[in-house]
């Protein structure tokens, strides 16, 4: 089963700590929009949930951040929605 989370930026497979970015993906040192990107991940990038941190509202869209990391090693905050 595929559920979507947020704005369909993220793509969960239920009971699977795998995700796919839908579009592409920045990842910040800190679960908030204020602490900078270091890299940009392309769509489709699929990427492990490390942990799933607190809900925000980011431009009318309700999602949670959630510490990933990369195929290629990078680790970092990516918003949900």
């Amino acid at each position: 089963m595929v559920s979507y989370i947020g704005d369909s930026t993220l793509r969960l497979v239920k009971n699977c700590s795998e995700i796919w970015a839908q579009h592409t993906l920045h990842l910040r040192i800190k679960p908030n929009t204020s602490a900078g990107f270091f890299t940009t991940l392309p769509e489709e990038t699929k990427v492990q949930v490390v942990e799933e941190g607190w809900t925000q509202i980011i431009d009318d869209i309700t999602a949670p951040w959630f510490e990933v990391i990369s195929e290629s090693g990078y680790k970092g905050w990516c918003f949900g929605g």
